[in-house]
């Protein structure tokens, strides 16, 4: 059994959007949006213990707390993207005095830990009939956009700032991306990155995009699933803070179906 989706929903306002009203923020308030799924499905869809790992994709793995609604596309998207591994210290950890001290490993085939949203973005794009998805991005984001845009048979078009290093942009396009550099900071690749999705209807795999938080949040559950209960404390390195979020509606999704106790 599958949990439900049952849409997007504003974080701040609340306001609902079915997955056909995609929108990257909320057309009320302009907070970010989330995927939202129908109350207690999560339970439900876990109810016989956490899934078995899957050497295919992390997307068949945890296909039953997942927005998809055309399985047959995982194969068409997926470049190996498997379940991470969590990797107890044996020497850092001690020298701190912290016995139970655990790395996860957030690495995907782009060596980068941006590729578990991506999965599920691109997905979603190919779900919805894009053929262009695009985001604003001076490294990691932008090579695993490129990579799995191209996997998936659509076109991947990334947007960086004037400065940024040959060698990311040389990788994005190894990956088959559309690098457009612009003469500027990041505010204003993104400034036209948003204008592409707006004027030419172009998927925007950036941040923002909910289901890039709703597929990054499936590694709380792996951390879960591979300690046998929750972590005390989970410390994550932050950019733009997507991983944080996703950190938290995971947890939060596992503290309310009774599968963690805190």
């Amino acid at each position: 059994m599958n949990a439900e989706c049952i849409g997007l929903v504003c974080r701040d306002c609340g306001k609902k959007l079915t997955e056909s009203e995609f929108s990257l923020t909320c057309p009320s308030c302009g907070a970010p949006m989330r995927v939202a799924f129908a109350e207690g499905s999560i339970g439900k869809a876990l109810k016989d213990g956490m899934p078995a790992y899957d050497d295919r994709s992390y997307l068949y793995q945890w296909r039953s707390i997942l927005p998809i609604r055309d399985e047959s596309l995982i194969s068409r998207v997926s470049l190996g993207e498997t379940e991470t591994p969590l990797l107890r210290s044996n020497r850092y950890g001690p020298s701190r005095g912290i016995s139970d001290l655990y790395f996860k490993i957030e690495q995907g085939p782009t060596l980068s830990l941006k590729d578990r949203g991506t999965a599920l973005c691109v997905l979603k794009a190919l779900e919805g009939g894009h053929e262009t998805i695009c985001l604003s991005s001076s490294g990691n984001n932008s090579a695993s956009i490129s990579a799995y845009g191209s996997r998936a048979g659509l076109r991947p078009v990334v947007f960086v700032q004037k400065q940024v290093s040959a060698a990311k942009i040389f990788k994005s396009i190894v990956y088959g991306g559309k690098v457009i550099r612009i003469d500027g900071d990041m505010a204003a690749a993104s400034r036209l990155c948003g204008a592409m999705v707006k004027e030419r209807g172009w998927y925007q795999c950036g941040g923002p995009n909910p289901y890039r938080v709703a597929g990054k949040r499936t590694f709380a559950y792996g951390i879960v699933q591979q300690l046998g209960r929750a972590p005390d404390t989970v410390l994550i390195p932050c950019g733009g803070g997507a991983g944080m979020v996703a950190a938290f509606d995971g947890f939060s999704e596992m503290f309310e179906a009774g599968i963690i106790d805190h």
